[in-house]
């Protein structure tokens, strides 16, 4: 799932006459079309399957079981325990407050909690599974895209309002060794 600014911004222009078009792009489509090379297949009696990691190999926090007793909110809690919710809502709302006063016209930050960021999450994951092409497309009146599940459970200018201002991570716990942003992303090739 994409969340551009496009699915956020409902009145964003769309710009068909880009300034970044290269006009030496399409040369390697004709060099590739022209090059014809033909492929060898090598046919084997001994075909190897994939190998499967099992459950034991594998090392985490926790095992899941697979069974088919385990209910989905069990998985769901597994994954979102009592304190990665309590820190995703903390730094939530003080990530959604300090947006908020950096605005030309703050508004008055809604403090979430955890019946709101479980339901949000429930969400996010939901909209994994079930792409569509933007994010407003789940709350549309398109009988196409419309998704009841998504629309029941949260309005869609308050699933906004919370991906704006979604935060994980402590800043202040954050190591800040090069505060030039240019400098530190020089090295990354």
């Amino acid at each position: 799932m994409y969340f551009d600014e496009e699915s956020i911004a409902d009145d964003s222009p769309v710009d068909d006459d880009s300034d970044c078009y290269d006009e030496n792009e399409n040369e390697g489509e004709d060099t590739i079309e022209n090059e014809q090379t033909e492929l060898e297949w090598n046919w084997s009696q001994n075909f190897v399957q994939d190998t499967f990691f099992s459950a034991k190999e594998v090392k985490g926090h926790t095992t899941i079981t697979s069974s088919n007793n385990i209910k989905p909110i069990e998985t769901f809690n597994k994954f979102f325990t009592q304190d990665v919710i309590e820190l995703i809502v903390k730094q939530t709302n003080i990530h959604g407050e300090r947006k908020s006063l950096a605005q030309e016209h703050p508004y008055n930050w809604r403090k979430v909690n955890e019946n709101v960021i479980r339901p949000f999450l429930g969400l996010l994951i939901i909209m994994g599974l079930h792409r569509l092409p933007r994010i407003r497309d789940y709350w549309s009146r398109n009988k196409l895209f419309h998704t009841d599940i998504v629309a029941n459970v949260m309005p869609r200018n308050e699933f906004y309002r919370i991906f704006g201002a979604l935060h994980l991570s402590d800043n202040a716990q954050q190591h800040r060794c090069a505060r030039d942003s240019k400098f530190s992303t020089s090295f990354v090739y």
